[in-house]
């Protein structure tokens, strides 16, 4: 091959990817925006008291639905702790028990005492979110 018809194969590629990059591979618009993940939806504090049967350390079926139905709400959110508050320890135990039993991480959960000895029937159990 002469040296003309080199230069001309040389310059009908450099031509080439010159059209080519113009036409098809120019990129002048603004990437795709970044899409953030989906976060939890943003959750109030839930406070609410479990009752017992007087003089009794066993969750009757009311207070394991109000259990129940609580911490269906709390899985939907971003659970930073629990607190249980009771003035009976065993009572608090309990109601940590069943809280653990449905699910609910036992790392996350306090267990207190309250100094009221008329709050002797009832725990009260407030679940904080991040």
């Amino acid at each position: 091959m002469t040296f003309t018809a080199q230069f001309s194969v040389l310059l009908a590629l450099l031509l080439a990817g010159c059209a080519l990059d113009n036409v098809a591979f120019r990129q002048d618009s603004a990437p795709p925006p970044i899409v953030e993940p989906p976060w939890p939806p943003p959750c109030a504090t839930q406070e609410f008291l479990v009752h017992f049967e007087h003089g009794s350390t066993n969750l009757d079926a009311s207070a394991l639905d109000s259990l129940t139905t609580n911490l269906d709400l709390a899985r939907a959110c971003n659970v930073l702790m629990a607190v249980i508050a009771s003035y009976d320890p065993g009572k608090g135990l309990e109601v940590r028990r069943v809280m653990v039993v449905q699910g609910f991480p036992d790392t996350l959960i306090q267990v207190g005492q309250v100094a009221s000895p008329r709050q002797a029937d009832e725990v009260r159990v407030t679940i904080l979110f991040r």
